[in-house]
């Protein structure tokens, strides 16, 4: 337990667990420039090794509270995925793909539809079919 809270071997853990936690509390956002090289899979090792690295070279405190700052950073730099902005195509992309892919010319069978079919505008008269049966005639329940 003495050697969990004994920052004296090192000079730079105090003010680097005072860094790291006002980075943690005050919701600092993650300057612009530096998000494409954060959010990516390379980025996210580089940074995941460098936070584990301080378990090596200083105290445990000081390496759990770097490594959850770690996460928060790439939590906070994954707004937009770098992926996904530069790799995944976007909806307006996909439907001028496909409606590029639906451009057909007629074929003969809709010209000759076309062409011979007749159209026809007047309304179908009444139908003259009346029923053998009157409405009652043989109704029965049949409960």
């Amino acid at each position: 337990m003495n050697s969990f809270l004994n920052f004296s071997k090192k000079s730079h853990e105090l003010p680097l667990i005072i860094i790291v936690m006002l980075y943690i509390i005050l919701n600092v956002p993650t300057p612009e420039k530096l998000i494409p090289y954060i959010n990516n899979p390379l980025g996210n090792v580089v940074i995941f090794v460098i936070a584990i690295s301080t378990f090596y070279h200083s105290n445990v405190l000081t390496g759990i509270l770097v490594l959850f700052a770690a996460y928060v950073l790439i939590k906070r730099s994954s707004h937009v995925s770098f992926a996904i902005e530069n790799y995944i195509p976007s909806e307006k992309n996909k439907m001028h793909s496909l409606n590029k892919m639906n451009e057909i010319e007629k074929t003969l069978e809709e010209e000759m539809v076309n062409i011979r079919a007749p159209f026809s505008d007047s309304i179908l008269n009444e139908s003259s079919f009346s029923p053998l049966e009157k409405e009652g005639s043989l109704n029965t329940s049949l409960i």
